[in-house]
């Protein structure tokens, strides 16, 4: 993970963040609905992409990433 994180920051592309909690997308009974609400314990749930600097707007699935704690 960290040589990961070394490359992007040699990129000069750029990270997006939300906290899925607040607004799940995908609607009730979709993905991001269900991890925040399907497990036994609360969850606290992020979404993190990248997106490098001679993307286009929507980054691809492979960098996107949701962190749980």
């Amino acid at each position: 993970m960290k040589e990961l994180f070394a490359r992007f920051a040699k990129e000069g592309g750029e990270f997006s963040t939300r906290k899925v909690n607040d607004n799940p997308q995908g609607g009730e009974g979709g993905l991001e609905s269900g991890m925040v609400h399907g497990g036994k314990e609360p969850l606290e749930v992020y979404f993190a992409s990248w997106k490098s600097p001679n993307q286009s707007k929507e980054p691809r699935v492979s960098d996107r990433l949701f962190l749980f704690s």
